[in-house]
């Protein structure tokens, strides 16, 4: 079952676009990790793990620990802001839910039969577990290295060291990924890391196929349906051999996720290219009102001062970040738009023009926009942002009430987390 259906328009000839009818997507993701392993009544996933290692098989024995661990750092980072530009609010993470014997021991008796567990198996699990897991879910389903997982319809199985994982929804199912840890599909927590991102991305932009995806011909379906599913939606869209990576360039694909992981870019209309490319780990700025500013034929600039600590001031600048939240007027678009203005001490500003790429942004929605700043700048170069409009205001001119602001920062050497209330932060997305 969708968690939230969107009426939007397409984005009329940009890569990613939705159904002429508007997507259907998860604006408010809310994610719940499970474990699928035998014997879940008498052993917890790491006694399971460590009587396989006994055996003598090279299993992968990363803990719930790690795993929810990574999960919960990257929904508490900026990994997922850009995805509002597709509606869709940054998700957030309820915790972990209880396995429920009755559930696997249905789903193990499937795989004994098949032998290995189909995607009509793990749907069911997903279902099995729903009510446990709480309404309304979307479910991480993390399955034991000693099973064997078969891909999307008739796909092939880990046992063919292909499938990585996919994502899929049914009806009366919650929205739910696949994350096999057989060696076959994913051999350490740094797979895991990438198909887990990469999985989350898609089951949020487009959880059953109506979403966002680069379409092969003029309406949904009317191309080629496999050519769409397997490299359009938006993470495959940046995978190696995908559409705009057949070079299979890792940089283009992955970003660097703290020292040792890294996860999955995906695809942005808005900046023409595969993002993130940075984790944002300062929040300089971040400010509220009700509005905090009104732009109209009076009022078209509004300045804000990041605070930069001392320590930081060397550090340079990969990318800023900025988050717009529109109050209870919303931003045209068309030739109503928004530029940026990133103010230096001591040498000439730098402009970001027309950061809403002339889409409209909707009362009360959520943007994100990337700031690309020239290169070798610091953090203590940057003296101020100043939002700029040129509305005309009245009966026919726009007036944008912006509700708030937040500038955050890419440094180098930084933390993956933000210093700053991010979990707040995210919360406030998803309750609004």
């Amino acid at each position: 079952m969708l968690a939230g259906l969107s009426v939007m328009s397409a984005f009329a000839g940009d890569y990613a676009s939705a159904p002429a009818t508007g997507a259907a997507i998860v604006p408010n993701g809310k994610f719940i990790n499970i474990y699928l392993y035998p014997n879940a009544d008498t052993q917890t996933w790491e006694q399971h793990l460590s009587i396989l290692h006994r055996a003598g098989d090279p299993y992968l024995t990363e803990t719930t620990t790690a795993i929810d661990s990574f999960t919960a750092q990257l929904m508490q980072s900026s990994y997922f802001d850009l995805l509002t530009q597709y509606g869709i609010n940054p998700p957030a993470l309820l915790g972990r839910a209880r396995t429920i014997k009755g559930c696997v021991d249905a789903a193990i008796h499937d795989a004994q039969a098949g032998p290995t567990l189909s995607y009509a198996t793990l749907r069911s699990f997903a279902a099995c577990e729903a009510p446990s897991a709480g309404d309304p879910p979307q479910v991480n389903i993390f399955v034991s290295p000693d099973l064997d997982v078969a891909g999307w319809g008739a796909g092939p199985s880990c046992a063919g060291g292909h499938q990585t994982g996919f994502h899929g929804w049914g009806a009366n199912v919650p929205n739910f990924t696949v994350i096999p840890l057989n060696v076959g599909c994913n051999g350490s927590l740094a797979a895991v890391a990438r198909t887990l991102s990469h999985e989350m991305v898609e089951t949020v932009s487009d959880p059953a196929g109506f979403g966002y995806i680069h379409e092969t011909a003029i309406a949904r379906f009317a191309g080629d349906v496999a050519a769409e599913f397997n490299e359009g939606e938006l993470g495959d869209i940046c995978e190696n051999g995908g559409p705009k990576n057949p070079g299979a360039d890792p940089n283009v694909a992955y970003m660097a996720f703290g020292a040792e992981l890294s996860v999955s870019r995906y695809w942005s209309n808005a900046d023409n290219d595969c993002e993130p490319r940075f984790i944002m780990n300062r929040t300089w700025l971040r400010m509220t009102g009700n509005p905090l500013v009104r732009f109209s034929s009076q009022v078209q600039e509004w300045r804000g001062v990041p605070a930069v600590a001392v320590i930081d001031s060397e550090s340079m600048v990969g990318q800023l970040l900025l988050l717009i939240r529109t109050g209870g007027d919303d931003l045209r678009g068309g030739n109503d738009n928004a530029d940026v203005e990133v103010q230096f001490h001591g040498r000439p500003s730098y402009w970001i023009r027309n950061i809403n790429r002339n889409k409209h942004w909707n009362n009360n929605e959520l943007h994100a926009a990337n700031l690309l700043l020239p290169p070798g700048t610091t953090a203590g170069d940057i003296a101020g942002l100043v939002l700029h409009t040129q509305f005309g205001g009245g009966g026919a001119g726009d007036n944008w009430n912006v509700n708030e602001v937040t500038v955050q920062a890419a440094l180098s050497g930084g933390a993956v987390r933000p210093v700053g209330d991010r979990i707040q932060t995210v919360r406030d997305h998803i309750q609004r």
